[in-house]
């Protein structure tokens, strides 16, 4: 049986209550039965109303609420986002990372700064090409360092492929930022009643806020793991934390796993809410294993970003080699590559040679003539001595 849309039934409520209205005005004309038949008419639409959507936990479909949220995470289509971020695996704290995420549609710039070193991953950054990357770290494989790389999906070992899509940020609890290893569409999009997955939906409290609480089996790994979302009542698409619960008889290997991320959020503009800081945690049999902050700094959201944001020009210096890890639309085949600083050309040896060559100077030239008189000098001395 599918629930009406909290829109329908608010509709059909409404003009319920006012043909209620007109058949009790048309019964009782005198004013003190119409003072009784209206007040009567107050009793019966306030039971209706608040038995209809204030403490029913069916009054939203649990589909609807999950379509809400999908409504709301696509009302945000390009921004500027730093986040800051912390890692802590079995008691030992890792290095501070910081990220700045530039995003604008299927566009998406990632530059992570650990340390001194930098790593940008970025996203449909060239033609129709799915992955550029750059480091400057030494200790990924050397010969991406300082090297432009492009590749499809995880084709080149030893990358750093974490592409997360901020406007997703805590909405999976996966890592901090809750969208790096699973595209949220294929949770939040994906038909669980036309392929027999049943929801368990539910009135909770969280930190305050009045929530419902929807679990559900995660159909990404056939129905083992329990998704469970505590989404906001009455703004449905602000989620407050989301639990992914893999009992230990399902897990293969006698585990008891619950990944969580917590999410702290405000009202940026025109009614888009976006996470603050989110904290996610890795629990095994009862014991958190592994946990993170991250501290978001919202630049700017729907906002036209620079024109070279997604172009290589923005990212590398010119004459940056080239590592093609495509196995399609390879340009100049069998040649070694470079940016030249506009477009991927092939490496011209004997002119780069040529511009490498240190410039002959006037001392170098006297050098080189008086070199060459002495030589001749001695060559005639030594012959003059041979036949004298």
């Amino acid at each position: 049986m599918r629930f009406l849309e909290v829109s329908d039934r608010s509709f059909i409520a409404k003009i319920t209550m006012k043909i209620f209205s007109f058949i009790l005005c048309i019964m009782f004309r005198n004013s003190m039965m119409t003072s009784i038949g209206l007040g009567f008419f107050c009793i019966i639409s306030v039971i209706m109303t608040s038995s209809t959507f204030a403490d029913d936990p069916i009054s939203l479909e649990p589909v609807v609420l999950l379509k809400n949220i999908v409504q709301a995470r696509n009302l945000i289509h390009s921004g500027h986002v730093v986040v800051d971020s912390q890692a802590e695996i079995n008691g030992k704290k890792s290095v501070p990372i910081h990220w700045e995420i530039l995003f604008d549609g299927t566009k998406t710039r990632v530059n992570q700064i650990n340390n001194s070193s930098v790593v940008t991953v970025c996203l449909d950054c060239y033609a129709n090409y799915t992955r550029l990357y750059y480091t400057t770290e030494k200790d990924i494989t050397s010969q991406f360092e300082n090297a432009l790389v492009f590749y499809d999906g995880y084709d080149a070992p030893g990358l750093r492929l974490s592409i997360p899509d901020p406007k997703w940020a805590g909405y999976l609890p996966y890592s901090f930022l809750g969208s790096v290893h699973t595209n949220p569409l294929l949770v939040y999009s994906y038909d669980y009643q036309k392929n027999g997955y049943e929801f368990q939906m539910v009135a909770d409290t969280l930190g305050g806020h009045v929530c419902w609480k929807i679990s559900f089996p995660l159909h990404l790994n056939s129905g083992d793991s329990q998704l469970t979302i505590w989404a906001d009542q009455k703004n449905s698409d602000r989620v407050y934390r989301v639990d992914c619960h893999l009992p230990q008889e399902k897990s293969g290997d006698g585990i008891d796993y619950l990944d969580r991320i917590d999410t702290k959020g405000e009202v940026i503009e025109k009614n888009i809410w976006f996470p603050i800081q989110t904290h996610f945690s890795r629990t095994e049999n009862g014991k958190v294993t592994r946990s993170s902050i991250a501290k978001f700094q919202i630049l700017s959201l729907n906002q036209p970003l620079p024109v070279d944001t997604f172009s290589p020009k923005s990212i590398v210096k010119p004459d940056t080699p080239v590592a093609w890890h495509l196995d399609r639309d390879r340009p100049f085949p069998e040649a070694e590559l470079i940016w030249d600083g506009e477009k991927i050309v092939p490496i011209d040896y004997v002119s780069k040679m040529m511009q490498e060559a240190p410039r002959i100077g006037t001392f170098n030239i006297i050098s080189i003539i008086l070199g060459l008189v002495l030589i001749s000098f001695g060559i005639g001395l030594k012959l003059y001595k041979k036949y004298q």
